[in-house]
């Protein structure tokens, strides 16, 4: 509990931003809105203003990614390399916040958070966006080769080397030349 006095006029984000720092060093297990509290500066009972508990919070952070990873995808330009472009993005995002990415695909949407499904929703339109010559079935294989090749990478489970750009493609035109 903090001993100084202590008013927030923008608790909900701070606090959302203690959560994914301690996410990041040290994993959700260790995540607990007094653990947030503690390292926002705020006494234990602050965070209850705006989350009604741990998964709540966590459906929060889970939403903040998908937003992130949308924002990455609507900035990618259209280009003949938009699938690498985007799993690129992917892989980028998965290991520059390698937390927020398992926790993003290990948050379970069914729980009767809308947050996180409607922000997934919004990632998987903007990738649409990018891909629009793309079927229903092609974009789900690309957020899956996505989604797969960075949780791979992740739980280092594979290393691309060096040229992960090449590495990509190289799996993109694999995978293209099996289905055909």
């Amino acid at each position: 509990m903090s001993t100084s006095p202590y008013h927030h006029g923008d608790l909900r984000n701070a606090l959302l931003r203690s959560a994914r720092a301690l996410l990041e060093r040290s994993g959700e297990a260790d995540l607990s809105l007094r653990s947030v509290a503690r390292d926002a500066g705020v006494s234990s009972a602050a965070p209850y203003r705006h989350f009604a508990d741990k998964d709540e919070l966590l459906a929060a952070l889970a939403a903040m990614g998908y937003r992130e990873l949308t924002e990455r995808f609507g900035s990618m330009p259209a280009t003949d390399g938009a699938l690498t472009d985007l799993v690129e993005g992917f892989l980028a995002f998965a290991e520059a916040e390698p937390g927020l990415f398992r926790l993003m695909f290990s948050y379970p949407c069914t729980r009767g958070d809308k947050e996180p499904a409607r922000a997934g929703r919004a990632a998987l339109e903007a990738l649409q966006h990018q891909l629009p010559g793309f079927s229903e079935e092609a974009l789900t294989g690309a957020w899956a080769l996505g989604h797969g090749l960075a949780a791979l990478i992740v739980h280092n489970q594979l290393s691309p080397g060096d040229d992960r750009r090449e590495y990509v493609a190289a799996i993109i035109k694999a995978a293209a030349k099996a289905s055909s």
